[in-house]
This record gives C-alpha cells, structure tokens and sequence, in this order.
C-alpha cells in the first residue's frame, strides 16, 4: 500500500507540473524559417488567409526552383536581386498566389510526412501563422499511403533492483526500490500517412 501511494503521488506531482507545459503545434515544431526574415505578430482579432493548392503544382514549381540551384555554380545567396526575385515569383506561382511577388514576404515553411489526423481549420495552424506575422498561409498535402504507427509514452511506474548496493536511492525504505520514467510500446497499426506543406506569406 506504501508503494502504491508513492507512486499515485509522483503521478500527481508530475501531472501538475506538465499540465502548465506549453505543447508546440507540429506547424510550429516543424518550421523553417525563410530568407525574408521575420514580422511581428498579427493582433489577435486579425484575419488570417488559409488555402489550399494542388500539391503537384506546388510540387512542380519546387522541382523546378531546386534544378535551378543544384546547376548554379554560386550559392542562392549570392544570386543576384533580379535573379532571386524571379525565383520568388516562380514559387508563388507555384502557390496560385495572385499578388505582386514585390508585395508578398516568405515567412517561412512547415514541412512533414504524419499519421496523425492534421486538420488545417482547426485552429492551430491559424494561431501559429498569427504569431510569425504571417496574414497568408498556403497549404497543401499529398496521400502517401498506409505506413506502420508505434506509438511510445513516458509514464512513471514502479521499479526494483535488488542488485544494487544498499546505499541506492530508497523510496519506501526496501533497497533498491526507486521510480523511473519507462517506454511503453503499444502495438503497431497501419494508419494513413500524409506529406504536409504550408508556406507562410506576409503581404505588405
């Protein structure tokens, strides 16, 4: 019974430290930021544009900017302002942006492949985007099929080790007893697993 309510009061202890932790959206963990630099963030009661595009024509475009850079003997940075200005324009194309490139900042992008449920309305990507300054966000995703899920928690359980010698940590007085975080491996699932990208805009 003492090692059953040792245990109950770590579990207590450690649910309230991390029920104050701050939990980074996979839109936020996920983020590069570009080469336009940053902008401060959007007041909360401002709109932010969310939009889908076709995942191959943004595809198409980043094939194309990506040959471009691969065959130029200088670094992108050292590209001359026209030559860069015109790559810009060709990934927002690429993005079905409208607006003049000159107007339009890059913010950044997010970038991964999932089998979680993402739901790009659900306010998460909104809230982010809001933060970075960003008013655009273009999104796009791609099926990738069926891929094997192992999903792993930390939790706080109950050890023993009597190997140990007698001056090892002791939590209810027997040698060796202590606590520690361990792994727990549920069994494996197949989910559908889906390439996620979403380009972060700032229009001037």
């Amino acid at each position: 019974m003492i090692r059953i309510g040792i245990l109950l009061a770590v579990w207590t202890f450690a649910s309230l430290v991390c029920s104050g932790c701050a939990q980074k959206s996979i839109w936020q963990a996920e983020f590069t930021p570009g080469p336009e630099g940053s902008a401060a963030p959007l007041p909360a009661a401002a709109t932010v544009s969310l939009r889908e595009a076709p995942w191959e024509r943004v595809q198409a475009a980043l094939r194309e900017i990506h040959t471009q850079i691969i065959g130029s003997r200088a670094p992108f940075d050292e590209w001359p302002a026209d030559k860069r200005a015109a790559v810009k324009a060709r990934l927002l194309d690429g993005l079905q942006v409208s607006a003049d490139s000159a107007t339009v900042d890059v913010l950044g992008w997010s970038e991964f492949r999932t089998t979680e449920r993402i739901n790009a309305s659900d306010g998460a990507l909104e809230k982010f985007a809001r933060s970075i300054g960003a008013s655009n966000v273009v999104w796009s995703r791609s099926y990738l099929g069926k891929a094997d899920r192992i999903e792993s928690t930390s939790v706080t359980e109950f050890r023993e080790n009597f190997n140990e010698p007698a001056d090892s940590a002791r939590m209810d007085g027997r040698r060796g007893a202590r606590f520690g975080p361990a792994p727990v491996w549920r069994p494996v699932t197949r989910e559908d697993e889906y390439a996620w990208l979403a380009y972060f805009l700032r229009q001037k």
